[in-house]
């Protein structure tokens, strides 16, 4: 007997998460092919989704994003 695999899937918001960045970088992330998704929901502003061990596996290598420090007021 075979198992049936199912992907899971990350919305882009889920993603931003998992990088430590702003939906708008998945998005611009996405435009340059840096980012694949593994299926569009319909419409003409469906959202993308991506498959959940991709981006786990892409978040592992990337590096942490560190915040500037805030100047003294």
């Amino acid at each position: 007997m075979s198992k049936s695999t199912q992907t899971q899937l990350m919305t882009a918001s889920e993603v931003a998460a998992a990088f430590g960045r702003d939906t708008r970088i998945i998005s611009r992330w996405t435009r340059e092919g840096r980012l694949t998704p593994t299926t569009k929901l319909p419409g003409k502003t469906g959202a993308y989704l991506y498959d959940a061990s991709q981006i786990q596996k892409l978040a592992k290598r990337a590096k942490p994003v560190v915040e500037a420090p805030k100047a003294a007021s």
